[in-house]
C-alpha cells in the first residue's frame, strides 16, 4: 500500500507540473529520520533562467550543457548562472536537518566530502523548507559554472552535482543527485574550424561552401551557422536566426554575458524565452530597427558572494582549446550572436538570401560541436578566416540575345520551341533555374554559353 501511494504521487506530481519530470537526469531519495513516512521524491536536471521565469533544459541537453563559454562566464553566481532544478514530488519534513551541495565527482563517498579537490562545497544553498511545500515545488540552486569546469576553462571535466540532508557528515538521510556531467571546452581551431570557404555571387543571395577535417563531419558531430555583416560593419539583419551555440562576451560594464545557444523547452512547466538571444551588437539601419540589448542571455545582475572556483578539482586534462579570451560584442569575429544570418545546417554548404545587390557583405563560417561550443573559419596561416562578396542581378542571356538580332525563341530554345511560349510557365521555371541555379556557379555559367551556342538550330529542327 505504501508503494501504491508513492507511485499515485508520482503520477499527480506530474499532472501538476505539466512536463514529463522523469526525463529530467537525475533523482531525490530519503526517508525523514523523525517521520518514517515522510519519504523524499523527485526529480533532478538543470535549467536556465529567461525573461519571466526559468526555463527547463531537456535531457539531451543535460549531460553536455557545461561548455566553454557556460565557464567564461561562470566565475561566481549571478542572475544569468544555471541551476540544479529539483522537482518535489513528495514534501519532506526536515527543517533543521543541515543541507550540503556539492560539486565533484566523489561526493557520493561520504569520507571524500572534506576533500576540497574531489568535492566542493558550494556556499549557495536552498533553505530546507523548500522541500515542504505541502505539494509538489521546484527549488532552483544556482551553480557557478567554473566551479565544475576549473579555473582556466581549458581542461575537459566529468562531474556531477550533489545535494545532502545530513544529521552528520557520515550520515545522509536524503539525497538529490545529477551525474555524469561533461564539461567540454571545445577541440582546437585546427582541428574543428571549417577551412577553404569560398562563395559565389547571385542574385539577392551568396551560396557559401567549405570543408572540414574527417573527424570533424563524420556522424553528424558538428553543425555549421554562417555569420554575416554588412558594409558598415552591422549584422545583415534585424532578427538573426536562433543560435546553435554559446559564447561568453563583455557586458560593457566591466562584467560578462553568457549568450546561450537555443535551447526547446520541455513543457509547460519550463517558462519559454521571449525569442532567441539577439546578441547585443547594434542591427544595419538599412534592413530594420535596431534589437533592445536586453535580451535574456545578455543582462546580468551584480553578483553575489564569490564562490571559490580556483582550487584544482578532479579533472582528467585534455587537448586545452586555443583561447580563453572574452571578446567586445559588436562585431563579426566575435561571434556576438546578432550576426547569425543561416539556421544551423550540417551541410558543407549554406546560402544567405534577401541581401541587396551590389553591396560587399562580409561571411564567416562557424563550426558548433555537440557541446554548443563555436570556432570560426581558418585559413592556412590559422587566422580567423572571413569572405566578402557583392550579389549581383542576374543577367537575361536571352534578352541579350535577342537585343543583339537573334530569333526569339527565347529561353531555353528547345524548350520555348516545344511550349510555343516564352511566356510559359514551364519555361519560366527553367528560366529561374538558369538565373539562380546555373548563373551562380563558373561551371553553370560555362553550361549556358555552350547552350546557347548550340541550341537555336537544335530549335529549329
Amino acid at each position: 500500500m505504501r508503494l501504491l501511494g508513492l507511485l499515485c504521487s508520482l503520477a499527480a506530481a506530474d499532472v501538476a507540473f505539466g512536463d514529463p519530470m522523469t526525463s529530467m537526469g537525475g533523482t531525490c531519495t530519503g526517508t525523514d529520520p523523525n517521520i518514517s513516512t515522510a519519504m523524499l521524491t523527485g526529480y533532478v536536471g538543470l535549467s536556465i533562467p529567461v525573461s519571466g521565469g526559468v526555463q527547463t533544459i531537456p535531457l539531451s541537453y543535460v549531460p553536455t550543457f557545461f561548455n566553454k563559454a557556460e565557464c567564461l562566464c561562470g566565475k561566481t553566481v549571478t542572475a544569468s548562472s544555471p541551476n540544479m532544478e529539483i522537482r518535489v514530488l513528495t514534501p519532506f519534513r526536515s527543517q533543521g536537518i543541515p543541507l550540503g551541495v556539492y560539486v565533484g565527482t566523489s561526493c557520493y563517498d561520504q569520507n571524500q566530502r572534506t576533500i576540497n579537490t574531489t568535492c566542493r562545497k558550494l556556499d549557495h544553498l536552498p533553505s530546507s523548507a523548500d522541500f515542504n511545500p505541502g505539494g509538489p515545488s521546484k527549488v532552483e540552486i544556482p551553480i557557478p559554472a567554473r566551479t565544475l569546469t576549473g579555473n582556466d576553462c581549458t581542461q575537459n571535466a566529468s562531474n556531477g552535482i550533489s545535494l545532502f540532508f545530513y544529521p552528520d557528515q557520515a550520515m545522509p538521510v536524503g539525497s538529490c543527485k545529477l551525474s555524469s556531467l561533461t564539461e567540454n571546452m571545445g577541440l582546437p581551431p585546427t582541428q574543428a574550424a571549417p577551412k577553404a570557404v569560398t562563395a559565389s555571387e547571385g542574385d539577392t543571395r551568396v551560396s557559401l561552401s567549405w570543408s572540414v577535417l574527417t573527424s570533424a563531419s563524420g556522424g553528424g558531430s558538428y553543425s555549421f551557422q554562417v555569420l554575416c555583416a554588412d558594409e558598415d560593419g552591422k549584422p545583415c539583419f534585424a532578427t538573426p536566426a536562433a543560435p546553435a551555440y554559446s559564447v561568453c562576451l563583455t557586458d560593457g560594464k566591466g562584467g560578462t554575458a553568457i549568450h546561450r545557444l537555443n535551447y526547446p523547452t520541455t513543457g509547460a512547466a519550463s517558462i519559454s524565452p521571449t525569442g532567441t538571444d539577439g546578441g547585443v551588437g547594434s542591427r544595419s539601419s538599412a534592413l530594420g530597427e535596431p534589437m533592445s540589448t536586453d535580451d535574456a542571455g545578455a543582462g546580468l545582475a551584480d553578483a553575489a558572494t564569490p564562490v571559490d572556483a580556483t582550487a584544482p578539482i578532479d579533472a582528467t586534462p585534455t587537448t586545452p582549446a586555443v583561447s580563453t579570451t572574452i571578446a567586445d560584442p559588436g562585431s563579426i569575429t566575435s561571434l556576438d550572436p546578432a550576426y547569425i544570418a543561416t539556421e544551423k545546417t550540417t551541410a558543407l554548404t549554406a546560402t544567405v538570401g534577401n541581401l541587396i545587390n551590389n553591396k560587399t557583405y562580409k561571411f564567416l563560417v562557424v563550426s558548433i560541436d555537440t557541446s554548443g561550443n563555436p570556432t570560426a573559419a581558418i585559413d592556412a596561416n590559422e587566422n580567423v578566416m572571413t569572405v566578402s562578396a557583392s550579389p549581383k542581378a542576374a543577367e537575361d542571356l536571352y534578352r541579350r540575345y535577342v537585343d543583339a538580332g537573334g530569333r526569339a525563341h527565347g529561353f531555353c530554345f528547345i524548350a520555348t520551341a516545344a511550349y510555343g511560349s516564352y511566356e510559359n510557365r514551364y519555361v519560366k521555371v527553367l528560366r529561374q533555374f538558369r538565373d539562380e541555379v546555373l548563373l551562380s556557379s563558373a561551371g553553370g555559367r560555362a553550361l549556358v554559353g555552350w547552350y546557347y551556342a548550340h541550341s537555336p538550330p537544335l530549335a529549329d529542327f
